[in-house]
Parts: C-alpha cells; sequence; structure tokens
C-alpha cells in the first residue's frame, strides 16, 4: 500500500465487512513516509453529494491546516461556495467544518481539488466505504482529481 502511495498510484481494497480494510488503511497511513500527508474519510453515512463535499472540505483542510489563519484564508480563498463552521471541542480546541447547499456541491468539490492541487506536498486520499459513491447523483465526483487515492469498501457490486 505504501509503495502504491509513493508511486501515484490509486487502488482499490475490497473485502467483506469485519476483515479488518480500515485498520490495514490507518496503518498504513501512520507508516506513510514523512513527506506525505494522509486525509481520511469515512462516508458509510453519507448519502449525497452536498454532504459528501462538506465531509471532504472538512477532512482536507483539517489534514492540511492546522493554525487557524490558514484555515480562514483558505476558506475565504478556495471554498466560496460553502459555508464554514467553528465548533469548540472539548479540550478546547476548534473544530472546523462545512455546509454545502446541494445545489452547489459540484462547485465545491471543484474548489477542494483546486485547493488541493495549490499545496505543495505530496497527499493521499483514502476514501473508506467508498460504495456509497455510487449511491450519489453525478457520481463521477473524483475524475479530475490527480492525487492517489484509496477506496475502501465491502460491496464487490460497486466497483
Amino acid at each position: 500500500m505504501i509503495a502504491a502511495f509513493e508511486n501515484d498510484r490509486n487502488f482499490t481494497l475490497v473485502a467483506p465487512r469485519r476483515y479488518g480494510k480500515t485498520g490495514l488503511i490507518k496503518n498504513a497511513l501512520a507508516k506513510m513516509p514523512a513527506e506525505f500527508t494522509g486525509i481520511y474519510l469515512d462516508i458509510f453515512s453519507i448519502e449525497d453529494l452536498a454532504t459528501f463535499a462538506a465531509a471532504f472540505a472538512s477532512a482536507v483542510t483539517g489534514a492540511l491546516d492546522s493554525p487557524v489563519e490558514k484555515m480562514l484564508s483558505a476558506v475565504a480563498r478556495f471554498f466560496k461556495s460553502c459555508r464554514p463552521t467553528i465548533t469548540p471541542q472539548e479540550d478546547g480546541t476548534p473544530r472546523f467544518s462545512f455546509d454545502v447547499a446541494p445545489s452547489v456541491a459540484a462547485a465545491t468539490l471543484d474548489e477542494v481539488f483546486a485547493y488541493l492541487k495549490s499545496k505543495e506536498r505530496r497527499m493521499v486520499i483514502v476514501i473508506d466505504e467508498f460504495q456509497q459513491i455510487a449511491e450519489f447523483p453525478g457520481n463521477g465526483a473524483f475524475d479530475g482529481l490527480h492525487v492517489p487515492a484509496v477506496y475502501g469498501g465491502n460491496l464487490l457490486d460497486a466497483i
């Protein structure tokens, strides 16, 4: 898996439920070389493109930006079609999330992809339970992205 990351290859990991796909993926992300940033998103409970776009934007900004100033700058510059929300966590750290209207979900994904391309670092995107994407209308969401991706899931019919 790590060799696939290093060689900019996409791959799909498919196995029945409870076979350890998520653990394997998270272990590989933890052992990635330092020059990589892993972006992990479990989409099992996501049912539409707008919710996916919001969750994906949150995962990307959470993985790539830590200081609040960088985050707000990115939101203003790249994510014009979504509304950011900042919620304090129990430990006092802020949690960033986004609201996306269904009518602008595709535009939001384009903005997230442009944001990813603007970063000068190597990234790996992991979408766990990827079979949910097949249920979204307009499910070619990742066609324009040139970042290695791992798709983990359990439904062979979704491939």
